[in-house]
């Protein structure tokens, strides 16, 4: 019979790659992004922006002007998977976690995290 540290010393752990490192973090940080708080934190947006659509082209809300409304640059729409992971490919891997933490402090707050996350588009860091 083998004892459990007898086994351990000869169990050998599978080596974990940045790559795979990264991958886990951006699936990570793509959850925090497409998180229900974050759609409703969308859903406000895109209303408090529809409202002030409507005032500035001084039009009542009817169903033709909100399917305009969602047709047009303005309404904000959630990013797919795979164009997110292009968005934040300039991160590096050892800053995703930092990335990650902000995210999830960002949430925490109730304030939106996705806008701070799409920002590092313009404003590369590391």
């Amino acid at each position: 019979m083998l004892n459990i540290s007898a086994y351990l010393q000869n169990r050998t752990l599978p080596q974990v790659t940045e790559k795979d490192e990264r991958k886990f973090l951006l699936k990570e940080i793509y959850k925090l992004y497409s998180s229900d708080a974050e759609r409703l934190l969308r859903k406000k947006k895109n209303w408090s922006n529809y409202i002030a659509h409507l005032k500035r082209i001084k039009k009542a809300h009817n169903d033709d002007q909100k399917e305009i409304y969602m047709l047009s640059r303005a309404f904000i729409k959630e990013v797919p998977e795979k164009r997110f992971w292009f968005f934040v490919s300039h991160v590096k891997t050892k800053d995703l976690y930092a990335v990650r933490s902000a995210m999830q402090d960002r949430i925490n707050r109730g304030q939106s995290a996705s806008a701070w996350v799409l920002s590092l588009i313009k404003n590369k860091i590391g």
